[in-house]
């Protein structure tokens, strides 16, 4: 959970670079573990109080506004919906009986 890279996390724990991404795989197909990673990741939202909704709503609001005097917070708002995923050119399909298997499709607007 400390970079969201399952490689970088098989490494830490000891496996051989040579082996680490296949053992993450590994891992990542492991029921409890994708259980936890997204339980952890609704603690952490939940914690941050602040929703993706919350980060459309205030885009808008500063979309009315003059964009010179709001760069840095566009910037701030652009990494927390990278964060929520709200503009990813994929759509990530995550099927419970398929045992932790994820399905990346190429998003229906998603620009080249």
């Amino acid at each position: 959970m400390l970079d969201y890279n399952a490689t970088k996390a098989a490494i830490r724990a000891g496996y051989s670079v040579r082996s680490a991404k296949q053992i993450a795989n590994e891992i990542l197909t492991k029921h409890d573990v994708t259980e936890r990673i997204a339980e952890y990741q609704k603690e952490k939202n939940e914690a941050f109080q602040l929703n993706a909704q919350e980060v459309l709503n205030r885009l808008s609001r500063i979309a009315e506004r003059d964009l010179a005097k709001d760069s840095d917070k566009i910037r701030a708002l652009e990494l927390l919906g990278k964060h929520f995923q709200l503009f990813t050119d994929t759509l990530v399909i995550q099927e419970p009986s398929a045992k932790g298997a994820v399905i990346e499709l190429p998003a229906k607007d998603a620009v080249a």
